[in-house]
């Protein structure tokens, strides 16, 4: 509360047409600047030599320790109102302050970024588990494609069932409710049970939906979560956040969110996007063999489209695996992969696109909107979004 008002405060005693009228401020501010800068430099590398950094984290060290601020500009101020320094030095440390906290930003972040994608590369975060796919079932009118895609998806060779989760809110009738909901998912799902693949029912009571998949998930070990989505959001969940925020907020695992209007073995072809470093994240295995699954099983073509590296990386495992299935890449610019699919979008087609969360190697900004985009682009289409999972700690 206090430090805003402290730099409004501040901001009022500047005067602007010292800037253009008095060389000497300018002279003041550089010299200030690269003072306080080269200080900050100097003692980053005398570290580095100590310690035995690398020049990494050098660099993030220099720029988290670099921006100048609230210390720095209530000693001057105190300076100015006890004459110590003139109406020019104030200024000056106005500049000094500007300068090196958008340097220290920008170096901080790019520092930082290369600095976990050195951690990827050494291999911290190779750890293969159990693969187990939940299921949160809730609309009767998707158990049916829902459940197929989890089937599809899940590992031949693997045994485990397929859980399909309901969760019934504390305030109602529970026991009912649970009965209803499984005779609902036994009549969807008459279709799916063979003797290869098995689905197990299981249900939750809980306060919210969320939570109830949340707790479920960690009591199942759960490793993939497939979602329906249909696109909408309302006005509450605008304001609260949707179930699917909280999920992926409270979970670690592989989020799968789909809109699946028509049979999955119907399309013609799996249409992939692939954010930049997304070859850099844990779940980067877990997500290929996903999908390397469902197009063996469904005979369908996989295209993918990203960054020349991600592409490289993606052809390289798919031929190390030696996977029966065909797949054709097609390069893009950096964070432009959304849109040149766009360009070839077609409802005969199932769009796939991975995202990443928050804080990850591969996020990018502009991928928050890409589930409203694609939602408003597949009104009448299929589209699956993949979060993949976060590493483990």
């Amino acid at each position: 509360l206090f430090i805003p008002f402290f730099l409004v405060g501040v901001g009022l005693l500047i005067d602007l047409q010292v800037f253009v009228n008095s060389f000497e401020t300018i002279k003041i501010a550089i010299v200030m600047t690269v003072l306080a800068i080269s200080g900050k430099w100097l003692a980053a590398m005398m570290m580095q030599r100590l310690a035995g950094y690398t020049m990494n984290e050098r660099n993030l060290m220099f720029g988290l320790s670099n921006s100048q601020a609230a210390a720095t500009l209530a000693a001057v101020l105190i300076g100015y109102k006890l004459a110590i320094f003139n109406t020019e030095v104030l200024n000056g440390t106005i500049i000094m302050i500007l300068v090196t906290c958008l340097l220290s930003a920008i170096l901080t972040e790019k520092a930082a970024k290369k600095y976990v994608l050195e951690e990827a590369e050494s291999g911290q975060n190779k750890m293969v588990l159990q693969e187990k796919i939940l299921v949160p079932i809730a609309n009767p009118q998707t158990i049916e494609y829902l459940v197929d895609l989890a089937v599809l998806l899940k590992s031949p060779q693997l045994h485990d069932p397929v859980y399909a989760l309901s969760v019934i809110l504390d305030h109602e009738d529970a026991t009912d409710q649970i009965l209803s909901n499984q005779k609902k998912l036994q009549n969807a799902l008459k279709h799916v049970l063979t003797d290869k693949h098995t689905i197990q029912y299981v249900s939750r009571i809980d306060f919210n939906v969320s939570g109830g998949i949340v707790k479920a998930a960690k009591e199942l070990l759960a490793t993939h979560l497939i979602i329906g989505w249909n696109g909408h959001i309302t006005t509450k969940e605008r304001i609260f956040g949707t179930v699917l925020d909280h999920v992926l907020v409270h979970t670690k695992l592989m989020v799968f969110v789909t809109k699946v209007v028509h049979p999955l073995n119907t399309f013609k072809k799996l249409v992939v996007t692939v954010p930049l470093y997304a070859e850099k994240e844990a779940g980067f295995v877990s997500w290929i063999n996903a999908l390397a699954n469902l197009s063996q099983q469904t005979s369908q073509k996989i295209h993918f489209f990203g960054n020349p590296t991600a592409l490289e990386k993606i052809d390289i495992f798919i031929q190390s695996k030696q996977f029966s299935l065909e797949s054709n890449f097609t390069p893009t610019a950096a964070n432009r992969e959304f849109d040149e699919m766009n360009k070839i979008f077609h409802i005969e087609n199932l769009h796939i696109t991975i995202i990443s969360r928050k804080n990850m190697i591969s996020y990018y900004p502009e991928q928050d909107e890409i589930p409203h985009k694609l939602a408003k682009l597949a009104q009448n289409g299929s589209f699956i979004l993949i979060y993949p999972e976060w590493p483990s700690a």
